[in-house]
């Protein structure tokens, strides 16, 4: 699917292939790693997801629907990129100072 096929909006509400957005959402999290304490690599990144919901017309609880509808599709024995995120979350976020 080409970038100009479809809205911003489209793409979210027609995803074909869940499969392809692992990687982003392990990317996201990479680039989180060790510079902020947990609660701001988690609440940052949830504060990127709204406002970047809010600039293309999507309600942030719309968009949070869809990526858990989506999450059953991703996620499975041998998915990788979402396994690392639950165990950089369980680590990282999770860990004790």
């Amino acid at each position: 699917m080409s970038l100009n096929s479809h809205t911003v909006r489209d793409q979210v509400s027609f995803a074909c292939n869940p499969a392809r957005f692992r990687i982003p959402a392990f990317q996201v999290i990479n680039r989180l790693d060790g510079e902020y304490t947990p609660g701001e690599q988690l609440l940052g990144a949830a504060i990127a997801v709204v406002a970047m919901a809010e600039a293309v017309g999507i309600a942030p609880h719309e968009l949070i629907t869809r990526a858990i509808t989506a999450m059953k599709q991703v996620d499975g024995p041998h998915t990788y990129h979402i396994r690392a995120i639950r165990e950089y979350a369980a680590g990282e976020i999770l860990r004790r100072d």
